[in-house]
This record gives C-alpha cells, structure tokens and sequence, in this order.
C-alpha cells in the first residue's frame, strides 16, 4: 500500500544521503520541459519494464509523481504486485512541486550536464573556440580530434578530420597513437562530454596539450562551419592484459581520489546486503550486444554512464561495481567521476566468471 508524501518531505530527503528513487511517471515531452533537479523519468507506458531496469531494489524508496490526474496511484498497484514495498504519492504531482516553490528543470541527463558545468569551472578545463580549430585543421597543424561519443553517434555527425574515441577509453586508445607535441582536442555533440573527456586526460596525467571544445559539434554547426557525416574513423583498442603502465596509473589514480577497489568476497558482501541497492556496470565499449544484461550486468561505456546518470541509475546515493577489461584503468577514471557525483563507485579486481556466480539465473 502506498502513502502521500509533500513536496516539502520530499525536497529534504533529496538533500538526504538516504537511497531515493524520484520518478517521473509523464511521458518524456513532459519530462523534457520541466521537473525536479533529481528525478529520473520512466513513462507510465514503458512503467513496470524500465522501474525494474533503474530500481532493482524492491526495498528502496521510490517517489512517484505525475501531471495530477491519479496516474501515480495506477502505477504504484504495478509496482506492489512485482514487489516493490516502499511506495509514496507525491502530493499533487508535478503541480504541488511547484506550488511549494521549487523550480523544475528543462532538457534531459540534468544533473549531468550540471555536473559538467561544475568539473569545467572547478579545474578550469581549457577550451577551444570553434573557429581557432578549425583554422588549426586548415593550416595542418599536429592536432588529434578525439570525439568521445559512441560510434553510432559519430557516424551522424563529426567535426572535420575527427575520430572517434569513447571518453574513459582515450588514455589506452592513443597511448602509441601521438608524440608529446600532439594537441588534443576532444568534442562531443555539446558540452558535457568534451569537458568530462578532456579533464579525464588531464587528471590521467598525459603530457600533451589538451583542450575541450567548446559546444562540440553543436557549436560548430552555429559557427557555420561544415560537419562531416557517416564516417568511419575510430581509434582501436589494443590488447590490455597484462599492462604494468595502466595498472600502475591505475593505483596512482585510487590513491589520488581515495577510491576503493574490491575483491570477489567483498563484493559478495556488497551484493548480498538487501538494505543497499547496487548496480553492476561493465563500462568498457564492445562492439556487439553485450549478453550478460539478464544476468544483471549492464553494458554501459564509462563516458556513457557519466553523461545519462540518470539513464541508468535510478536510485540516488546507489552503491555501483564497475568492472572493465582487467587493466582497471577504465573502471578507476569512471569511479572517480561517479563519486564525485555522490555515488559509491567499486572498482572490481577480481574474477568476473566467479562474480556472475553471485547473480540472479
């Protein structure tokens, strides 16, 4: 059975470290125009399939709101019957969010896009202007586009003379690729990921000069300068295991933002602890459909997970096990990112047969 919650009761507990699950039940053009900072948005038609998918917890918390027309209340039956026990109403749905004053927010990954925001003007993230790129490119100058967005992304649309590079993945991609006299400069279709791309570099250490560019492709095409389309480029990754470089950058990095890295009994533990709720992620980019979904591992390239949180994460204050390849270098640049951003982010170093042990059949 569910229970009414205020506006008010649900602003403070957002402000909470407690696990909480805001969902938006309107479909997404709703969504789009207006909701609070933190909620994530699952449509009353795609309801019971997507709330399993973002809240596998059936303890967790989850606050429902609607446009007030009682649409909530259908949807909170659904729930009961696959499970889930801590349901609430939100009172007066998305109009009594605004009647006690709070402001909504237009677009979607919002917290996202703010995060960005906020990595860029706290470490200062250089950045290039459109037009100077694009004078860099025509006078052939030693510059390394790197788009960090999926490959199907990029084949829509890329900057001239860009590849396509997937953002926690640009240290072990251009490792022999460029000199130290190499600018890089890393785009996406607008902000967020040119900013996280770019800072990834950074923060991993490499000596080369690097930039964001500013507004990616989006900013180009205002600039009137001309996009390529349905190109191929990408850079290859190369085999990883066994890397003593990357393993070593990669407890530089632990030490550096006090990340934690687990083994197979801690994660069990971590797994086993119902009161939690803890996503499993493999954050590294494959190229065919990735089979382990059912199983409870999720696909999802680190650059990816950053940039739509709100996509694949639907509880806040959430645990995440982020595994990758072996090298941990991924997983450590992808966690340090989720932390910072509120979530408890494990680095797995262990066995991945023996974790799929632990998971439902």
């Amino acid at each position: 059975m569910h229970k009414i919650i205020t506006a008010k009761k649900t602003k403070k507990l957002l402000s909470s470290d407690k696990e909480i699950s805001l969902i938006d039940i309107r479909e997404i053009g709703p969504h789009s125009n207006g909701h609070p900072f933190f909620s994530i948005s699952i449509p009353y038609s795609v309801f019971e399939i997507e709330l399993k998918k973002l809240v596998p917890n059936k303890n967790v918390m989850v606050i429902i709101f609607d446009q007030n027309d009682k649409l909530s209340e259908i949807a909170c039956k659904q729930a009961e019957k696959i499970g889930y026990k801590n349901l609430f109403v939100l009172e007066n749905g998305i109009k009594g969010w605004i009647d006690q004053g709070y402001k909504l927010f237009d677009g979607i990954n919002v917290p996202s896009k703010a995060f960005g925001e906020i990595v860029e003007l706290k470490n200062k993230t250089p950045y290039i202007k459109p037009e100077s790129l694009a004078k860099k490119i025509k006078n052939k100058e030693n510059i390394l586009i790197l788009d960090g967005r999926p490959f199907d992304e990029f084949k829509k649309m890329n900057i001239p003379k860009g590849i396509c590079c997937p953002n926690m993945e640009m240290p072990v991609r251009i490792e022999k690729k460029i000199d130290k006299k190499t600018e890089i400069i890393v785009n996406c279709a607008g902000r967020t990921r040119s900013i996280i791309g770019a800072q990834n570099l950074i923060n991993f250490g490499i000596n080369n000069n690097v930039k964001a560019l500013e507004n990616g492709t989006q900013g180009w095409f205002l600039s009137d300068l001309k996009l390529e389309q349905n190109q191929n480029r990408k850079l290859p990754l190369p085999k990883l295991k066994p890397n003593k470089t990357f393993t070593k950058k990669a407890a530089q990095l632990i030490k550096k933002f006090k990340l934690q890295k687990i083994n197979f009994k801690q994660a069990s533990n971590i797994l086993k602890d119902e009161s939690r709720t803890t996503y499993l992620f493999d954050i590294t980019t494959r190229e065919k459909k990735y089979s382990n979904f059912n199983k409870g591992i999720r696909n999802v390239p680190g650059g990816q997970l950053i940039q739509a949180t709100d996509k694949y994460i639907g509880v806040m204050n959430a645990q995440i096990i982020l595994l990758d390849d072996g090298d941990l270098i991924r997983s450590t640049m992808t966690a340090s990112w989720l932390k910072k951003m509120g979530f408890h982010a494990f680095i797995y170093d262990g066995d991945q047969t023996k974790l799929k042990s632990l998971l439902p059949k």
